[in-house]
């Protein structure tokens, strides 16, 4: 019986952990994709930065999302780096958005 409910206890904890889902976590992108399949599969971004090293283009494009985990509700920027306009890099930063904001998550 005690293993019972500490399972339920355990359960019940787990399913108040937020898990946070974003269309870069859902529909898969990968290192070595390149941007047009990128762009064609999440559309145009809100933010693209080109700058050239050595010959070599380095292009970083900007994708923003609401996102809720739990009962809180944050702002997420994903960031693709292309180098030579193959993906080589993928980052994402995320802010809090207080209640006050009246953003849904898709």
């Amino acid at each position: 019986m005690k293993y019972l409910s500490t399972i339920i206890i355990i359960v019940l904890f787990l399913s108040c952990a937020g898990y946070r889902t974003t269309k870069f976590t859902l529909d898969s992108v990968n290192l070595g994709d390149s941007i047009e399949l990128v762009i064609k599969k999440y559309g145009n971004p809100f933010k693209t930065d080109i700058d050239t090293e050595n010959e070599i283009e380095i292009k970083k494009i900007y994708y923003k999302e609401a996102v809720d985990v739990s009962s809180y509700t944050y702002m997420l920027t994903t960031i693709l780096t292309f180098e030579n306009s193959v993906l080589i890099d993928i980052e994402q930063k995320e802010k809090y958005l207080p209640g006050k904001y009246n953003i849904k998550a898709e």
